[in-house]
């Protein structure tokens, strides 16, 4: 694991909130390209006839043939962005996993705090408070991926 691969870290989580957004989008939209809906007066069966406004909600039958083209693709974007959304998920577990594993506590949380929290090395050092500097900190970081860069 690299400085690279962890730097990924919380580009993919909110690139995987952003494509929940889009897919939540993209389902709404679908099911709102088939579908009709207007309303229309109308009054009671019985008396006192009282008049009211009452919607209807329907599917369309103008163009059919591109409202299911339409629907088609909107569901084959959908499917490319769960996929991208599924990979993400992955990558982003087996950093997860990376950290999680580290055996040293302060190690794990200078990761945590550094690729996960986006805090950046003074910051980390002010959150350890035993003394450690924002050097010592970088320095400490660095020799552990390095040594641990074939894993």
């Amino acid at each position: 694991m690299d400085k690279m691969e962890l730097e990924r870290f919380q580009e993919l989580r909110k690139a995987i909130l952003a494509l929940d957004d889009e897919i939540e989008n993209l389902e709404a939209e679908k099911r709102e390209v088939c579908s009709a809906m207007d309303t229309v007066q109308a009054s009671s069966n019985v008396y006192p006839f009282a008049r009211r406004v009452v919607s209807i909600h329907g599917v369309s039958s103008w163009g059919k043939k591109d409202l299911e083209r339409i629907a088609l693709e909107l569901g084959q974007a959908v499917s490319r962005r769960k996929t991208l959304r599924s990979e993400y998920i992955d990558e982003y577990s087996k950093l997860d996993k990376f950290i999680c594993g580290v055996e040293s506590i302060t190690l794990r949380r200078i990761l945590t705090m550094k690729y996960i929290q986006g805090m950046n090395f003074v910051q980390i050092a002010h959150e350890l408070e035993n003394g450690y500097s924002s050097d010592s900190v970088r320095m400490q970081l660095n020799r552990y991926l390095e040594k641990n860069k074939q894993k």
